[in-house]
């Protein structure tokens, strides 16, 4: 793998401004290289112009003395001369509309130019022109002026070129001077780029965040204020760095005294809870036991069956009522750490079915079945109806929010530290942001909240037992529906059984992993 190179902030910023800059050269190169190339195109074409316009008034002297191109002679040499005066000119030579040639003192360079080059349709234009032209490959371009002879009809036209090597090798010597005197301009921009970075930009900032890893690294005790010398920007930024430490200061003294004040409020409403559930289970026992009485008293008696059915809704909504407080007072237990464990081994599947017998006529309202995958005994250690507690609880959910007719599916297996019990339904499912959130207390699940029953103490208290036991708890969302709850028990306890702070710590930190 390749090594990454990581740069400072005053690479960065080099690194940048290089890149602009040479982007900037780039595109003024360009635009200059096109802009020099058209204008320096124009000046080699009046300059080729004026040497035409030269041999042509030549011509026009001696045919207006009455004499006829063909008997000219030596002319060859005035186009000669012509050229000898601007050597970057390439021919100079005189033809008829036809293509055919006058004079030419290099007919070896000019001889395809008329029939390949694309010269000839232009000698009888009768006009001033200049076009581009192609020989072997190179291209070059032709001023070209009408000859007139006394009747004022075009006789010849002159002919004076100039290849476009010409404009290429002036435009090559420009950018190899503009790139020596850009680059070293480049040179000399980064270098002062540099020492204005580092005096006002990276070693004010290099002291802060000194002092910024300095405070990171203190321990205990009130953050220090950083005091640092620079220009007037890093001084504002310490500034508002200091007061943000300020704000810190004044919002942990107010996160401090709010926690106080929550763990205050929390312990106040643990004992509340702890009393009135304890309380109010005495008489609620009462209740029942004078409900089914009065119900035994008045069964099957015509004249009492108003007082029947009364007494048959009170003992309906004490049997409501009482899981609720138990559920409460257990919670408290929990809370306070006062729930004691008593440790036996237990055939686990066998506890699984001797629950399902005692909620089996409630499945039975709703048609439901229980379908067990595995193979007994399966021994664990553990507080039996603590986990008789766990089974209920979740047999009942499954119950509460399954589809009439539908499976409840218990599969046990065996780990190599433990064992997992997995409890899945055919009900609404679970979302997937709340598989973590419906164990917490008073909490219930989007989905089910249809008046089913329940306050959202079941799971919370499943997860406290579980985690008493060094096991875990989780929800998992089945697919097309349906919910699963895997239970996980450790055959050997990593903490301290009566510890239940220390095993619900232990538990949590695991169940975040």
């Amino acid at each position: 793998m390749g090594t990454q190179v990581r740069l400072g902030l005053r690479g960065k910023i080099l690194l940048i401004a290089t890149l602009v800059v040479v982007f900037t050269i780039a595109t003024t190169v360009v635009t200059v290289g096109g802009l020099f190339t058209e204008a320096y195109t124009r000046v080699m074409a009046s300059r080729a112009d004026a040497i035409a316009q030269g041999l042509v008034l030549q011509l026009e002297r001696l045919l207006s003395l009455g004499m006829d191109l063909e008997e000219i002679l030596g002319f060859e040499e005035q186009c000669r001369d012509s050229l000898s005066q601007d050597e970057d000119l390439a021919y100079a030579f005189v033809a008829k509309a036809d293509g055919h040639v006058l004079f030419d003192p290099y007919p070896a360079r000019t001889a395809s130019l008329i029939e390949v080059g694309g010269l000839g349709a232009a000698l009888g234009l009768g006009h001033p022109t200049l076009i581009k032209v192609s020989q072997n490959g190179k291209a070059s371009f032709a001023a070209i002026r009408p000859v007139h002879n006394l009747e004022t009809q075009t006789a010849a036209a002159v002919v004076v070129g100039f290849s476009q090597e010409v404009v290429s090798g002036q435009l090559d010597r420009l950018l190899l001077s503009g790139s020596g005197i850009g680059l070293l301009a480049l040179a000399a921009g980064l270098l002062i780029l540099t020492m204005a970075v580092s005096r006002f930009v990276t070693q004010p900032l290099g002291q802060l965040v000194a002092e910024v890893e300095s405070l990171r690294r203190d321990e205990g005790g009130s953050p220090r204020r950083i005091q640092v010398k620079g220009e007037a920007e890093v001084a504002i930024l310490v500034a508002g760095f200091n007061r943000l430490l300020d704000r810190i200061d004044r919002r942990e003294v107010e996160l401090i005294q709010a926690r106080e004040s929550a763990e205050v409020a929390n312990k106040a409403k643990t004992e509340f809870l702890a009393n009135i559930s304890h309380e109010l289970r005495t008489p609620m026992h009462g209740i029942l036991a004078f409900a089914k009485h009065g119900m035994k008293k008045t069964y099957q008696r015509p004249e009492l069956e108003a007082l029947h059915y009364l007494f048959k809704n009170i003992d309906t909504a004490a049997t409501r009522m009482l899981p609720l407080l138990t559920n409460l007072l257990d919670l408290s237990q929990i809370t306070s750490g006062t729930m004691q464990l008593q440790w036996q081994t237990l055939d686990l599947l066998e506890l699984v079915r001797s629950e399902w017998m005692a909620v089996e006529d409630l499945a039975k309202e709703k048609r439901l079945r229980l379908e067990i995958d595995g193979k007994g005994p399966v021994m664990a250690k553990g507080d039996p109806n603590r986990l008789r507690q766990v089974v209920h609880n979740l047999f009942t959910n499954a119950i509460r929010y399954s589809n009439p007719g539908g499976q409840i599916n218990v599969e046990c297996q065996r780990l190599d530290s433990g064992l997992r019990l997995v409890f899945a339904d055919e009900g609404p499912g679970i979302p997937e942001n709340e598989l973590e959130t419906i164990f917490d207390r008073f909490v219930q699940s989007s989905r089910t909240k249809t008046g089913a029953g329940g306050v959202g103490l079941g799971l919370a208290i499943c997860r406290e037992i579980l985690n008493a036991h060094g096991g875990r708890i989780h929800a998992q969302s089945r697919q097309p529906l349906g919910a699963a709850f895997i239970v996980e028990l450790p055959d050997h306890p990593t903490t301290d059984p009566w510890d239940r702070k220390t095993a619900t710590q232990v538990v949590k930190t695991r169940n975040t992993q």
